[in-house]
């Protein structure tokens, strides 16, 4: 690729993480980074479940992986066009390594071992979602078992998956249960806390499932970058995000 097509790559894509809400980039350089880490991309094979405008593909295909799978389960009859925008994307930016598919992980068919790397932002818990907390709900936690072994057959020897989520629990949903006005959390303030499970909760979930190892990260907003020694942690997330990022190894 060329010098020129690549600055021409690197403002499209600079455009579309705007028009997705990252104005910033450095900001959103520095989210991708505490997301994957020292994860080289270049020749992997990547699944991204529930990839919506098709972002973190984006920037998987322009990393160089082998092969993306971008899948999105836009409901028919949806207006929020995110198909159609991920499909204009991905041929603005020339990415043949990137495939589309319009599916849900129910009908999700990818041949067992073929992937190095899962990817899924914010949506491990709406593959199941119920407002039991696993760890105390033999049903719920069975059924997040069973997802956790599909994950597990998609991979190839080696293999991981990187996931976010939200906590179910913070100060935020601890202040919320006792009135404090939702406009006051510094948090986010759409999430549905009842959904949302534990990382310890994802930890015994993804072990059950046959995954070797499991780690846990907390981001820290870029506005506390500095403070980030601090915060970095379970207690200092607790009081300041309730999100994390989880790494499960086959």
């Amino acid at each position: 690729m060329s010098p020129h097509q690549n600055k021409i790559h690197s403002m499209l894509k600079q455009e579309y993480e705007a028009d997705d809400g990252h104005e910033n980039p450095k900001r959103y350089r520095r989210y991708l980074r505490q997301l994957f880490g020292d994860v080289d991309l270049k020749g992997l094979r990547i699944l991204e479940i529930g990839s919506g405008k098709g972002l973190i593909s984006l920037h998987c295909g322009l990393a160089g992986a082998k092969h993306v799978i971008s899948v999105e389960p836009e409901m028919e009859g949806s207006t929020s066009g995110v198909i159609a925008i991920q499909k204009e994307r991905i041929k603005s930016l020339s990415l043949e390594n990137v495939e589309l598919r319009q599916q849900d992980f129910n009908s999700l068919d990818v041949a067992g071992g073929s992937i190095d790397l899962i990817v899924m932002i914010a949506v491990l818990n709406h593959l199941h979602e119920t407002p039991h907390n696993a760890s105390r709900n033999a049903d719920a936690f069975d059924k997040y078992v069973a997802i956790a072994k599909k994950l597990h057959s998609l991979l190839d020897e080696g293999g991981s998956v990187v996931a976010t989520d939200a906590c179910r629990y913070c100060l935020w949903t601890q202040l919320r249960r006792v009135g404090w006005p939702r406009k006051w959390c510094l948090t986010q303030r759409t999430i549905d806390w009842k959904i949302h499970q534990q990382p310890a909760v994802w930890e015994k979930i993804f072990l059950a499932a046959g995954f070797s190892r499991f780690e846990v990260k907390y981001p820290v907003p870029n506005r506390l970058r500095y403070l980030e020694p601090l915060v970095n942690n379970s207690i200092g997330n607790f009081a300041v995000m309730g999100e994390f990022i989880f790494y499960a190894y086959k």
